[in-house]
């Protein structure tokens, strides 16, 4: 039997065409398991969780308005699936 762990985290900043500035992240993990039956079959298993999050905060500190108040919420969804 052989078993496997990975993990993953990436951030892109973009800019839209009116002019906000915002980071999406991809975060997440999974592990994977393989049983082989014979030489040319093998049972795989694996379950995997992925989180996306659109970020205004590290935009929001060096720009913003401090009497405007904080806006723009972050937004974030996690998904788990086999």
């Amino acid at each position: 039997m052989n078993f496997f762990v990975s993990y993953f985290h990436t951030s892109r900043k973009y800019q839209t065409i009116f002019g906000d500035l915002l980071r999406f992240r991809t975060f997440g993990g999974s592990v994977n398991a393989q049983y082989p039956l014979n030489k040319f079959k093998r049972i795989d298993i694996s379950f995997t969780t992925l989180g996306i999050t659109r970020d205004y905060s590290s935009v929001n500190t060096i720009f913003s308005n401090p009497n405007a108040g904080n806006q723009s919420e972050n937004q974030r969804s996690i998904f788990l699936y086999p």
